[in-house]
């Protein structure tokens, strides 16, 4: 029998904005299927989207605490998820 090992996963910023999806990915990084990765960039994405979705719904502070309680919580379950590094800048597009 091969031995399991954890993959690496980048969590980019559309995986990490739509709840169910975030949800759904970081249960299975809680059970070990992976070791998740995101930048700061991509946490300034994700919580930036989040941010202007809820306060388009909710006062603009309300928006924000619901933000920072659910990357707060992020960083609490997965402490090493945050690389610190911010990969190179890389056009959508190359004309």
């Amino acid at each position: 029998m091969v031995p399991f090992d954890r993959f690496t996963v980048v969590l980019d910023a559309c995986t990490l904005f739509p709840a169910f999806v975030r949800d759904v990915l970081l249960t299975l990084a809680h059970h070990e299927f992976f070791s998740p990765k995101w930048s700061p960039r991509i946490r300034d994405e994700w919580t930036r989207n989040l941010l202007s979705r809820l306060s388009a719904r909710h006062p603009e502070a309300k928006a924000q605490q619901r933000v920072q309680r659910v990357a707060a919580a992020m960083d609490t379950a997965f402490p090493d998820a945050n690389t610190g590094l911010c990969p190179l800048d890389v056009p959508d597009r190359i004309l």
